[in-house]
């Protein structure tokens, strides 16, 4: 967003203080599993699936997403689906299209809004943000906290809040996507060491830090 702002506007950069966003302290809580089986039994999530959280708007790159279910056809990926939680399918005909024409209706479900997120990344094998532009990207270290491994677009801010963390991918590949997918579920290598590193990455996004940066922010403008 720092260098949107210097390439549309003639600003000192001295003059922009980037400050992170934290993650809610609910994240890196111990879970209650009694909690994640009643969401499990509510969704009837008794599947393995890979997850993205958020709107559907073009930029999120949902139908890149969907799309790269076309290289998951081969067992084991064949039996994981993909659950997109914040948003109805009903409200978007561009997307309900393109999974009919790909035939994966019974592959890609839409929850809607979920009211207690950290359970469904609990269940999830895998999350991913495939976004074109992000000003941030919070969900990706919810995941993180959690304790849930991370597939991320190398575009727009998710590189600098990702890190080494999470696998980077180029979102306009599908292939790409998917063989990152393959990875994490063939690999228990990496995916432990992708766990392992998300939890750090995450332990570095403290709400405490911001609001202490802030302060120090109006701090110097006061004298």
């Amino acid at each position: 967003t720092k260098s949107d702002i210097l390439k549309h506007f003639k600003l000192n950069p001295d003059k922009i203080e980037v400050i992170y966003n934290g993650v809610d302290d609910k994240f890196f809580d111990k879970i209650d599993y009694r909690r994640v089986k009643r969401m499990k039994e509510r969704y009837q999530l008794d599947y393995p699936f890979i997850l993205y959280a958020g709107n559907v708007r073009p930029h999120k790159n949902l139908s890149g997403l969907i799309n790269c279910f076309d290289e998951l056809i081969e067992p084991p990926f064949n039996k994981y689906r993909l659950v997109i939680a914040g948003y109805e399918l009903a409200r978007n005909k561009t997307l309900r299209r393109l999974i009919s024409k790909k035939n994966l209706q019974n592959r890609v479900r839409f929850l809607g809004y979920i009211t207690q997120v950290e359970y469904l990344y609990k269940l999830a094998e895998i999350f991913i943000n495939p976004s074109l532009y992000e000003g941030f990207g919070v969900s990706i270290l919810e995941a993180m906290a959690i304790g849930t491994p991370v597939i991320a677009s190398n575009k727009s801010a998710l590189p600098e809040i990702a890190g080494e963390a999470a696998i980077l991918v180029d979102p306009y590949n599908s292939i790409e996507i998917a063989d990152s997918i393959k990875k994490i579920i063939s690999d228990k290598g990496a995916r432990a060491k992708l766990i392992k590193m998300g939890k750090d990455r995450a332990c570095e996004f403290k709400w405490e830090e911001s609001v202490r940066r802030l302060i120090d922010v109006y701090s110097e403008i006061l004298k």
